[in-house]
């Protein structure tokens, strides 16, 4: 399928009119099929660029159905998939600052890759997605799109971006499909999910688990905007402030973010949290993929880095990095395949489908060792761009050894 006038044409006549209708059964069967993996956003969200990307994709479909007959079961799938990336956000980020997308494109071939039917070229189709997104910006641009498109979040991601846009080639094709990437995925994310579904708990009798639902107390977060507001250690009546964000919402959110607290305050049972919750969340989409309730911001792999332990292999092996922890933590998972393993995590950590957890950056107790492993983790991060990353440590010491002003800084507060 070749770029052309045609498509730009063809694209410009979706805009102008949205009803365009095929009177034959295998379109309406596939219309329906693309209503179903679309409206796997969540429905209230009616923010501008939630829009914007939305029809960008209904302009994609109609060109693809209409003017070429090539929207098959294959191609639904493919933009379902593509949906749970970053990379449409990406471009629209990219479009929106007007910068040439190109950046993005080692990613989006990277999802391609993992499909042997589709009736398009990858090159071909990324260029009528950009151009599907830049048209819709044009058309609908508003104070508010611009303000949603360009905010400090967008800017850093940009940055990064164009920072490793001409190293992204180094990591081009691992041979998946999209049926064994999936079925990897689905089993890790059930590992994850069994993995953090107890919470020890140290007891007169001795450590006992017990289920984590039943354990956490709700928290929430309070973002600190200036060092100088990092409260105190063994702050009292921290239990009784009842402000700020609940997990949920931060969850879904944060881009790069530090979670200080007290020894003992909630910090790595947040973690298990979230990662039970949004390993559970991706099994529970598996099972129903046409269920239009799923948040694709739920659907993150969340990949935990205990940074004790990453410690502990950094010195018996200097070599060792944060990518060979990620390998060796799921390589069980993949018959103790460092190849399988090492594909899996890059495919995910390319196409933003996943959270990155650095729990416990206090317990590095050595500051020189624990500055280097700092450095260590933000240039993990602008190598990952698009997924998400958080951080935990306690309040005591972490001036010692800080994130980067790029990391917001949050505290725990809980009901009482």
């Amino acid at each position: 399928m070749a770029i052309g006038i045609d498509f730009i044409t063809g694209i410009i006549s979706a805009i102008a009119y949205d009803g365009i209708k095929r009177p034959i059964k295998a379109l309406t069967d596939a219309h329906s099929r693309r209503k179903a993996f679309a409206s796997h956003k969540d429905k209230s969200d009616t923010s501008a660029n939630k829009i914007l990307l939305q029809k960008a994709q209904d302009d994609l479909v109609k060109y693809i159905a209409h003017s070429n007959g090539h929207y098959t079961q294959e191609t639904a799938t493919f933009l379902h998939e593509l949906g749970k990336t970053s990379i449409p956000d990406n471009i629209k980020i990219l479009v929106a600052s007007g910068r040439s997308p190109e950046p993005v494109y080692s990613d989006f071939h990277r999802v391609y890759e993992l499909f042997s039917n589709l009736p398009f070229e990858s090159k071909s189709f990324f260029d009528l997605m950009c151009t599907a997104i830049n048209l819709r910006f044009r058309e609908s641009v508003d104070s508010q799109v611009i303000l949603e498109a360009i905010n400090g979040q967008s800017l850093e991601i940009i940055s990064r971006l164009d920072a490793i846009g001409s190293t992204s080639e180094r990591h081009k094709s691992y041979n998946y499909t999209y049926e064994e990437f999936s079925d990897d995925r689905l089993k890790v994310a059930k590992y994850i999910e069994l993995t953090n579904k107890h919470l020890t708990v140290e007891t007169n009798s001795g450590a006992k688990k017990f289920p984590l639902s039943r354990m956490v107390v709700p928290a929430r977060l309070t973002e600190i905007s200036d060092p100088s507001d990092i409260p105190l250690p063994h702050r009292e009546n921290s239990r009784q402030q009842v402000t700020g964000t609940n997990v949920i919402s931060f969850r879904r959110s944060f881009y790069n973010a530090v979670i200080l607290g007290d020894p003992g305050g909630g910090k790595t049972t947040l973690t298990q949290h979230i990662c039970h919750a949004l390993s559970q969340q991706i099994v529970l989409e598996a099972a129903n993929p046409l269920d239009g309730h799923f948040d694709i911001r739920d659907l993150k792999l969340p990949l935990r880095i205990v940074l004790r332990r990453f410690e502990a292999r950094v010195k018996s092996d200097p070599k060792y990095n944060l990518l060979d922890y990620l390998k060796d933590d799921l390589r069980s998972q993949f018959f103790n395949s460092d190849e399988r393993a090492l594909c899996f995590v890059n495919q995910l950590l390319k196409t933003g489908q996943a959270v990155i957890i650095f729990d416990g950056l206090d317990e590095i107790l050595d500051i020189s060792m624990r500055r280097e492993i700092v450095t260590m983790v933000e240039n993990f991060t602008h190598q990952s761009p698009a997924c998400p990353c958080l951080v935990t440590s306690r309040i005591v010491g972490y001036a010692d050894a800080p994130m980067a002003s790029e990391f917001k800084m949050f505290t725990l507060v809980f009901h009482t």
